[in-house]
């Protein structure tokens, strides 16, 4: 990122960054993956 960047265009940049990120650990990471599938599956559980 440029130095520079406040607000809304920080953010933004970010957030890009971020999503990059969370796909390149979901496509090159296996336990990434189960652990977003278990919490998938257990997400919708009443919490007791």
């Amino acid at each position: 990122m440029k130095p520079g960047h406040t607000g809304l265009t920080h953010l933004v940049h970010s957030t890009r960054y971020s999503w990059k990120g969370l796909k390149a650990a979901f496509r090159n990471e296996a336990a990434f993956r189960q652990e977003v599938v278990i919490t998938a599956l257990l997400l919708p559980l009443p919490g007791g």
